[in-house]
Order: structure tokens, then sequence, then C-alpha cells
């Protein structure tokens, strides 16, 4: 706990908390915006699907990537720049506790820009004339979101923390992402995971026979990435 504390304030003068909370409401804009726009020629739309699927898309398509990148960059860089990690590897502490406790702190700051987006997305549709509605279905949609998207976010983690330069995290990172929005429109999003997030938040699917076997594989790359990514870690040089 101490260790997560300590790291939570590495980046308590950073920007990501307000990313975080502040960037989800572009694409909560966004579904409002689109609605608004198409509901005079498209009378019989449902407004909560429309600002549902636009808002989501925008959201768990873009805007959450590129906050897992940032925060990931963030979290890597404080420790590459000036000898951060070896002054912090030559403390005693457990090398594995700190690598659990900067992941945490990684998966803090996603985890506020989902709630934020889900307030946000309800205060959206409230504004639009959808009252007295618990966002269940956008909740479940985020859980799974939250569950799939482990694997690109370890992996960026694991950049992050490897590499001095934030050039390969960003160029993996946004190659993912712009891959993706092409992809998951074929047949072939199965071979790739990076696209999962997008994938379970789609209507229609079975939870037992499309669901839950992306959640089981997204799980299953995430245990890969991170045993073999901390087994390294604790080996590390100081240098």
């Amino acid at each position: 706990m101490e260790l997560f504390k300590a790291e939570l304030l590495k980046i308590k003068h950073t920007s990501v908390f307000q990313l975080a909370v502040f960037l989800p409401m572009i694409s909560i804009i966004m579904g409002v915006n689109f609605y608004s726009n198409m509901k005079e020629r498209m009378t019989d739309m449902l407004s909560l699907d429309v600002v549902s699927s636009v808002s989501f898309i925008s959201f768990v398509g873009f805007l959450l990537p590129l906050i897992i990148i940032y925060v990931a960059i963030t979290i890597g860089r404080i420790e590459n720049i000036n000898n951060g990690w070896k002054q912090i590897l030559t403390m005693p502490i457990k090398r594995e506790n700190l690598y659990i406790a900067k992941y945490l702190v990684l998966l803090l700051i996603f985890t506020i820009s989902i709630v934020s987006y889900l307030v946000e997305y309800t205060i959206g549709v409230y504004l639009i004339g959808i009252k007295d509605i618990i966002p269940i279905n956008e909740i479940i949609n985020m859980v799974y979101v939250f569950v799939a998207s482990q694997p690109f976010i370890c992996l960026l983690f694991v950049l992050s923390n490897r590499f001095n330069s934030v050039s390969v995290p960003i160029g993996v990172g946004m190659t993912f992402v712009l891959s993706s929005a092409i992809i998951v429109q074929s047949k072939y999003w199965i071979y790739a995971p990076w696209t999962y997030a997008l994938v379970v938040g789609q209507q229609g699917l079975s939870l037992i026979t499309e669901i839950l076997p992306i959640i089981s594989v997204s799980l299953v790359l995430f245990a890969i990435i991170f045993f073999f990514d901390i087994v390294s870690f604790k080996k590390k040089d100081i240098i």
C-alpha cells in the first residue's frame, strides 16, 4: 500500500487525472451531437441506441486507448529519465511489489476514465430527455472492456518501462488504435486481440459462445505478458 501511495504521488502533478475525467466527455458530446443532427431525418431512430453506439465507439475505439498510452508513458518516463530506475531499484523493496504498484496505478487511472465515461453518459442522455435511467448495459459493457483491454494495457506498460524513447510505445499503441477501426469490421478481428475491447461492446453477442471466449483469451494473453515481464523485471540489472 505504501508503494502504491508513493507511485500515486509521482503522477500527482501530471495531467493524467484530468485527462481521465474530462476526455471521455468528448465521446458523449459526439454521441449527443450525432443524434441531434440525425433525429429530424430519422424520426424512428432510438435516441438511446444512437448516443450509446457513437459514444462507445469513439470512447473505446480511440479516446480510451489514447488515455492508456499517455498514462503508461507518463509512469514509465518518470523512472526512465534521470536514472530513476537505478535509484529506485537500489532501495530495500521487493521488485515484484514495485511492479504491481505501478501497474495498479495505471489500472486506477483506467478505471477512473471508465467511471467518468459512465457518469458523463448518464448526464448526456438525461439532457436529451431520457430520464430515470440507470445505464446497466453500459456498465456491463465497460466491465467487459476493462477485462478485454488488459493485454493492450499490459503491453503498453511493458514498452513504456523498457524503452527510454516514447516513440516505441506511441508507435505501437497508435498502430493498434488506427488498425482496430478497420480490422474490427472484418472477419479477421478474432486474430487481433487489441480489437477485443471494441468487439465485446457490440449488441447481440452471445455471452456464452462469443463474449466469454473473448474474455478468456484476453485474460490468458494478459497473464502471459504480465508473468514474463514481472519475472524479467525481478532480474533487471541496475545500470
